[in-house]
């Protein structure tokens, strides 16, 4: 669950002031879109890692 509060740390300092998560609409849907987006990449990442590991043992 760290790992949603860092992706959304980094979102902060890349992009600034052009994201800002306002209001209850604007903000809650921005907030569950990147954690989906951060739950897919680790999705990603982990069927990568597993052939990886199928692979070479």
């Amino acid at each position: 669950m760290g790992s949603k509060f860092v992706a959304m740390a980094v979102i902060a300092v890349l992009f600034g002031q052009h994201v800002a998560f306002t209001g209850a609409f604007g903000g809650v849907i921005a907030f569950f879109a990147i954690i989906f987006a951060v739950l897919g990449v680790e999705g990603v990442i982990g069927k990568v890692m597993a052939r990886r590991e199928v692979v070479v043992a």
